[in-house]
């Protein structure tokens, strides 16, 4: 096999890690992004169809609906952008966890540029014996690679080289910079919406008193958007990240009574707000997005370019080698006159991994 032998992915991999979310209640002294501590599976969404997990999963299982399902180590076979979400698999006292459920995903950006089958390149374990999945956060932090997915168990590699590399970080660098556009947008909505309700307030006030309408609207409407964006962009964390503070913290939160003058400091749910709308409603191209969503529904069936396949096609480039063998851009290879690499047609190519367990065409 080309390049250096790595463990492949399946959909039972448990995935563990710690992503950071708002909270209510809050672990004093100040409202943190409190770290959640992750515990899933890679395909243990899709495989339950857990709600829109089936359109953003990359699985080769039944549940997909593929034609010839890619049976790897008692799981199935998963291709490069598999997203595990959205799930909830995030724990700490949190009566936000909800929204954070909406905005949840852990994607896998890694994979085998000459191995594929049908739902794409075969997704492999970056480190080896364990992959980091680009996990959610809340905005104004991005997406991050704190998912771990324990791969050690897999019997079946597949060639890894540098051009797969390259190509599987600028996708999750791009990834990572439309999420974050995304909820910068999102934010962008929910303080001018918070501004305009200020606004109103100041602009009746002076109208009463003689003053002008739009000009003391126009200031309120500024001051509080200017505040609201400042808010959104901060990132107050609790004091110290070390186990013994972390411990109490959660202690602390999950005791503390939810009143309803807890539930009047609105800033605290920005971040999970700002993530649910920037899934659920604004979405984008890159996964942790809603079929539903506005890209899903207007522009996303239109044939728009995918900046993932492209970000992850410069990666290949910079090293001097194909695309990928799944890439939409395989196809300037083909027409160039050059051989199409192996698996080129989504079929047959995962018989390029080798080791023991893969059955269905995933290994040998």
């Amino acid at each position: 096999m080309p390049g250096v032998g790595m463990k492949c992915l399946n959909t039972i991999q448990p995935i563990v890690g710690v992503d950071m979310h708002k909270t209510i209640p809050p672990p004093s002294p100040v409202p943190p992004f409190a770290p959640h501590v992750v515990v899933w599976g890679e395909g243990w969404s899709q495989k339950t169809g857990f709600m829109w997990a089936l359109a953003n999963s990359k699985a080769a299982s039944p549940e997909s609906a593929v034609a010839k399902p890619v049976a790897l180590c008692w799981g199935y076979a998963i291709g490069r952008g598999h997203d595990a979400g959205p799930h909830p698999g995030h724990v700490w006292p949190n009566i936000l966890l909800p929204l954070v459920l909406l905005g949840s995903g852990s994607k896998s950006e890694f994979a085998s540029g000459t191995v594929s089958h049908p739902q794409g390149n075969m997704a492999i374990a970056v480190a080896m014996f364990v992959n980091l999945n680009l996990d959610c956060q809340d905005f104004p932090i991005p997406p991050l690679p704190t998912g771990v997915v324990m791969a050690m168990f897999s019997t079946v590699e597949a060639g890894f080289t540098l051009g797969d590399f390259l190509g599987g970080l600028f996708s999750m660098l791009i990834d990572m910079a439309i999420t974050w556009v995304s909820g910068l947008i999102c934010a962008g909505i929910m303080s001018a919406l918070s501004a305009a309700g200020r606004g109103l307030a100041g602009a009746f006030r002076s109208m009463f008193n003689g003053g002008g309408f739009f000009a003391a609207f126009g200031r309120g409407f500024g001051r509080g958007f200017l505040q609201g964006m400042a808010s959104s962009l901060r990132v107050p964390m609790v004091s110290s990240l070390g186990p013994g503070a972390v411990a109490s913290a959660f202690r602390t939160a999950a005791v503390t009574p939810v009143t309803r003058s807890l539930l009047r400091e609105f800033p605290y749910i920005m971040g999970p707000v700002g993530s649910a709308v920037s899934i659920r409603v604004v979405g984008s191209p890159v996964g942790y997005s809603s079929p539903d969503s506005a890209y899903g529904t207007y522009l996303a069936p239109s044939g728009q370019p995918d900046p993932n396949a492209w970000a992850n096609r410069q990666g290949h480039s910079v090293a001097g080698e194909k695309p990928e063998s799944a890439s939409p851009y395989a196809g300037e290879v083909e027409s160039s006159g050059s051989p199409p690499p192996p698996g080129a047609d989504g079929t047959g190519g995962a018989g390029g991994a080798s080791g023991t367990g893969g059955g269905g065409g995933g290994g040998r």
